[in-house]
């Protein structure tokens, strides 16, 4: 009976070491050293470097083409599009501009004015609501909730 007493409290003390071990936090590689901020460096572009694990010329290339980024939606508000949908950046699993509109229009003025950089990594697709249509919807739910008497803080 001893015997047994003692291998239930080993199997115990095994089983608590286990379960501790499978709490413990996991925590990331270290960042490779080369992309480590350094002096004289745009704290993005290390960023970047980082995140993604890119070169420092490509981490380079992205943070110049968000300017040309913003140029681009700011010529798409300036048409007022009523189909514009969004814009975004997708870094990975490769690096791309994503441009969305609520109808399947070719825009090739719209190409045309923007910079050769950003129209190679430019895509356009196709997108179920314009921005206008979504902003409507959720300023919809928002009064219904109110309405309810349900707290809801705008976020757009």
């Amino acid at each position: 009976m001893r015997k047994f007493g003692i291998s239930v409290v080993l199997l115990g003390a095994a089983h608590a070491a286990l379960a501790q071990d499978a709490q413990r936090p996991t925590f990331p590689a270290p960042p490779d050293p080369a992309s480590a901020p350094s002096p004289g460096r745009n704290p993005s572009v290390s960023s970047l470097m980082q995140t993604f694990g890119i070169p420092e010329a490509e981490a380079v290339k992205r943070i110049d083409l968000q300017a040309e980024v913003i140029k681009l939606t700011n010529a798409i508000q300036e048409r007022d599009e009523a189909s514009f949908a969004s814009v975004f950046i997708q870094h990975e699993p490769t690096y791309k501009v994503v441009v969305s509109f609520a109808d399947n229009q070719e825009r090739p003025e719209l190409l045309q004015a923007i910079s050769p950089s950003l129209r190679e990594v430019v895509e356009f697709r196709v997108a179920e609501r314009s921005r206008s249509q979504v902003l409507a919807a959720l300023n919809t739910l928002h009064t219904a909730l109110a309405a309810a008497g349900v707290p809801v803080h705008p976020v757009i």
